[in-house]
């Protein structure tokens, strides 16, 4: 037992140790991340900043260096017109020996381009006819219908045009020609480069190579530039780490979401951060704007940067504090063993004390020794037991105490079960049934049947206020006033008044009440007579139509006034007609939504089966009601009389 106990201490302080170094390892790990990240985020954005303004002026270039070349080319042809006019007119050069002079010409241009070019130098008529020609590749077109297309565009030309055909010796390409017009005679000339010359231009001048120098000089790790439709226009660079590296479809989706918040935000952010959970780590994206194309397409600049630093800081951070938890956790653990020994013994001898007086002997004590908080402990444990003991004895004379409440209970139950009568008596003319529940194990309702002379019955049927033993007395005792009555053949409104005033002397300060329905059925004479105490009005059907509620003038319910007065009614009773007496608790019976069963439903019911006998009605309407109840326990007694003349 001790040994258990010095290691449950021991690694308590354990664990409460490690949870404490986990919790700062954890804040210094998130406050060096939070640092990190925040630096290259700050260093990200102005990254894409200045890149943003480089790679817009690259953009540019093409454009500048096409348009410079144009213009290079119209000042060259002409010088070349120049030229040609000079031999032609001064030097009297033949046409033959100046074409020869421009193919020379052309040749020694492409050498010194490394080849790269495919030139032509043509000077055509005005009426488009060639008179000098010098070509070094094949154009795929005769000079005759070069010059006559070319003379058509210069008709109506303020200036120097443009002409592009397909390159014979390249699928795909263009030769493109600039036609100038030579002297006042009408003649021009054409020079024409192919696509490998106007390449060379537009790769020198390239946004990828420029992304590139930027690239190896901002150590990043990749450079892209997307639009709003998904189009990658450029990109340069490739991760280091394969593992860290955001796929193509995610730069492309984040820049076009990018692009898509930006237009729809009335504030706009013009830089976003990216940051994608990797197998080898996290990396991190920087999007920024881009002009927009030539053609109005919003464009995006994305930067992914190298974060394999942050990661390896991290890494170093989470050895150290790794290295550092462990030697403190040895500590702790030596220091733990050592209290833990202290401790346990004391605490041993509480705990072996605590087994003896779990196993039932609440006799023993516990001895107080060890630590001051271990002898408190131990001497409010033995309170406890002390107390333990005395509620123990106290629980027997309450279990003893609620044995014999509850064989009462049963026993009075049974008696109260004798009152009601076993089987309604034999009535010539009258079909009749009864039942009665009660709440809990006695109850406050009840029905008696009597017969009379001449053949008939009288029935009565109450209920107490209140449930259980109180009302059970007070009905036992109303039930025993009406017997002792019943034979001296008052009129019911005389003999309930007789009642009321038993009743009312021994009840008057008690705060209870009854409410009581008397009838006399006489089937010889076809009538029903009947009183009311505060009882709900019975349910009356003819034979031949609807069934109602009886009404009449009722009194107050027993025992509330000893001088209250009760009226008589009569009205026929004719072979078919039914009667129905209840108590309060079947109409207002409640399910588990808190709905009432009625009386409506109940008339319902009585009109649906009302050709039904007398037993077979009132188990119909029992099982409405179990059933409408669902399982759950009735609030209040019910109880039931059905009389039918036959």
């Amino acid at each position: 037992m001790a040994f258990r106990l010095r290691t449950r201490i021991t690694l308590t302080i354990e664990f409460v140790t490690a949870l404490t170094i986990v919790l700062m390892a954890g804040s210094y790990l998130a406050f060096n991340f939070v640092q990190i990240t925040g630096f290259y985020y700050e260093r990200g954005k102005m990254l894409n900043l200045l890149a943003q303004s480089n790679i817009e002026y690259g953009m540019e270039l093409p454009g500048r260096a096409s348009r410079l070349a144009g213009e290079q080319a119209v000042f060259t042809a002409l010088v070349i017109g120049q030229l040609v006019s000079v031999a032609e007119q001064e030097l009297y050069q033949s046409p033959e020996d100046t074409s020869a002079m421009l193919r020379s010409l052309l040749a020694r241009g492409a050498e010194l381009r490394g080849g790269q070019a495919g030139e032509t130098i043509r000077l055509f008529n005005a009426d488009g006819t060639p008179r000098l020609s010098a070509s070094l590749p094949d154009t795929g077109e005769s000079d005759a219908e070069v010059g006559k297309r070319l003379a058509e565009k210069l008709q109506g030309a303020a200036g120097p045009v443009l002409d592009m055909r397909p390159d014979p010796d390249l699928p795909d390409s263009f030769i493109f020609s600039v036609a100038v017009p030579n002297g006042d005679d009408g003649s021009f000339i054409e020079l024409s480069a192919g696509a490998p010359l106007t390449d060379a231009i537009e790769d020198e001048f390239s946004v990828e190579d420029i992304m590139t120098r930027f690239l190896a000089r901002a150590n990043v790790e990749r450079i892209a530039v997307v639009n709003e439709r998904g189009e990658v226009e450029a990109q340069a660079g490739s991760s280091l780490y394969p593992g860290q590296s955001i796929s193509d479809d995610e730069v492309v989706a984040y820049c076009v979401e990018f692009l898509r918040q930006l237009k729809n935000a009335k504030s706009p952010n013009f830089v976003g951060v990216h940051t994608v959970q990797k197998e080898g780590g996290a990396a991190l994206g920087v999007v920024t704007t881009l002009e927009k194309s030539p053609d109005g397409v919003p464009r995006a600049l994305f930067i992914q940067h190298e974060t394999a630093t942050v990661e390896g800081v991290i890494r170093s951070a989470i050895t150290a504090v790794v290295t550092v938890g462990l030697v403190v956790l040895v500590l702790a653990g030596l220091a733990g063993m050592f209290l833990g020994g202290r401790l346990a013994r004391p605490l041993a001898h509480l705990a072996e004390g605590v087994e003896v007086i779990a196993k039932g002997n609440l006799s023993y004590r516990v001895a107080a020794r060890g630590y001051r908080e271990v002898r408190t402990l131990a001497g409010a444990f033995n309170q406890m037991v002390d107390s333990v003991q005395r509620y123990t004895l106290d629980l027997k004379r309450e279990a003893q105490f609620r044995e014999r409440l509850e064989s009462d209970l049963r026993i009075g139950a049974e008696i109260q079960q004798t009152l009601l009568p076993k089987k309604p008596p034999q009535v010539d003319g009258l079909d009749v049934a009864g039942w009665s529940a009660s709440a809990r194990q006695v109850g406050g309702d009840f029905y008696d049947l009597l017969p009379i002379d001449h053949g008939g019955l009288a029935l009565s049927l109450g209920d107490a206020s209140g449930k259980g033993i109180p009302a059970a007395l007070i009905i036992t005792e109303c039930s025993s006033t009406i017997r002792a009555l019943i034979g001296e053949r008052y009129a019911l409104g005389r003999l309930m008044a007789k009642v009321n005033r038993a009743m009312a002397r021994r009840m008057t300060d008690s705060g209870h009440f009854v409410t009581l329905f008397m009838a006399e059925v006489l089937p010889e004479e076809s009538v029903l007579a009947w009183s009311s105490a505060g009882h709900n009005p019975p349910l009356y059907v003819p034979v031949d139509g609807e069934g109602h509620w009886l009404k009449g003038e009722g009194g107050l319910p027993l025992g509330v006034a000893e001088t209250s007065e009760y009226s008589d009614h009569r009205m026929p009773f004719h072979t078919g007609d039914l009667l129905v007496v209840y108590s309060d608790g079947i109409t207002e019976v409640r399910d588990a939504e808190g709905n009432f069963y009625s009386k409506e439903r109940l008339l319902a019911l009585v009109s649906k089966h009302r050709k039904d006998a007398a037993e077979s009605l009132a188990q119909t309407i029992r099982q409405d009601v179990t059933a409408f109840l669902a399982g759950r326990e009735p609030d209040d007694d019910m109880t039931l009389l059905v009389v039918r003349r036959v």
